[in-house]
């Protein structure tokens, strides 16, 4: 498939050093391949645990959606419904809908300034913040941060009693059988974690270099609700398969939509420095991801400029893509484009213009 002599000519060139990438249709695999180096002399393969970074925020949305399939909570209501602490210091009107589509207003990110302390001490560390009301600040997209799904992971933990690793593990990657899948890896035996696991890298100019800080395993074994997903890009695929109805069903056809279809305009991102489009957890913008002249119908994710997953529903198609190289905003954006126009040109789809 050229899309792998694609990703060959960017590993050669220095430009990644490992990829998985993993290609369905109709719940049927096109393509599961790892390309590359996972770390230092070991290869890439298909079924090594990678990071997905914020790709996992949309997997928190999942629990998020199946609660409200279930009637145990409704994303348009306050978060303090659920949370009555969280509405000190001006943030009672902030709702559920607010921090899935990054529109809430809170000021600060604790969750980032706390990372390593207990859920307790972050969330504590939330309900301290205060909102930012002004006109120009309510409905911007610039509060992507840790606090919005450390807040998410709370509101999950207070109406079904367990943390958000144990309710993903039952919920969606034991039932998918996504066994090699964590929220937050399992500390290795010895001083790091072996072969199966790739090393993250981060480049800016030269080859990529190595993050330390991600790779430590104290830092891997932390639970981060929108950062900390990890396992082959098969097995994520599996979760985006199972919402399209191929493979045993986690969520219902309605409460997909819901969460897939626009929920907030387009809007610039200060983060990804782009106008998105976004449902519930998921960025809804065909632009965005290279496929406008195809459909408008799309949803994804991506993660750190590493990841990304990108599902097209009309047409049955999931793609996933996981790097072991952070780059910069407008390199990784840049990326998803020509990933995605090889992907649309091999599957020969046809769209709006035919």
């Amino acid at each position: 498939m050229p899309l792998l002599k694609k990703i060959g000519g960017e590993v050669e060139t220095g430009e990644l050093r490992g990829v998985q990438v993993y290609v369905s249709r109709a719940g049927g695999e096109l393509l599961n391949a790892g390309v590359g180096w996972s770390r230092g002399a070991v290869a890439m393969r298909r079924d090594t645990v990678t990071h997905w970074l914020c790709c996992t925020k949309s997997l928190v949305a999942v629990l998020i959606a199946q609660l409200e399939e279930q009637g145990r909570l409704d994303v348009d209501q306050p978060v303090a419904r659920y949370w009555p602490e969280f509405a000190v210091n001006g943030k009672s009107s902030i709702t559920l809908r607010g921090l899935l589509t990054h529109t809430s207003g809170i000021l600060g990110d604790p969750a980032e300034e706390y990372l390593f302390c207990s859920s307790q001490r972050v969330a504590h560390a939330i309900e301290q913040c205060h909102m930012d009301s002004s006109a120009e600040a309510l409905g911007h997209s610039r509060y992507i941060h840790f606090s919005g799904w450390a807040a998410l992971a709370e509101i999950i933990r207070r109406v079904t009693g367990v943390p958000v690793g144990l309710r993903l593990k039952q919920s969606v990657f034991e039932p998918l059988g996504m066994l090699s899948s964590h929220l937050g890896l399992p500390l290795p035996r010895g001083a790091e974690y072996d072969d199966t696991v790739s090393r993250l890298h981060i480049k800016t100019r030269g080859s990529p270099t190595e993050c330390s800080f991600l790779n430590w395993p104290e830092t891997a074994a932390y639970d981060w609700p929108g950062f900390a997903g990890r396992g082959p890009a098969s097995e994520l695929a599996r979760a985006l398969e199972s919402l399209l109805g191929f493979g045993p069903p986690i969520l219902g056809r309605a409460a997909r939509e819901r969460f897939t279809l626009p929920s907030r305009g387009r809007l610039y991102d200060d983060n990804l420095q782009d106008e998105v489009d976004w449902g519930l957890g998921f960025k809804t913008s065909s632009s965005f991801f290279g496929c406008r002249a195809l459909t408008d119908r799309v949803w994804g994710h991506t993660g750190l400029g590493s990841s990304f997953f990108v599902v097209l529903p009309d047409f049955d198609v999931v793609a996933v893509w996981v790097s072991n190289v952070i780059s910069p905003p407008p390199v990784h954006r840049a990326r998803i484009r020509r990933v995605m126009a090889t992907l649309l040109d091999c599957l020969q789809l046809q769209g709006r213009s035919t």
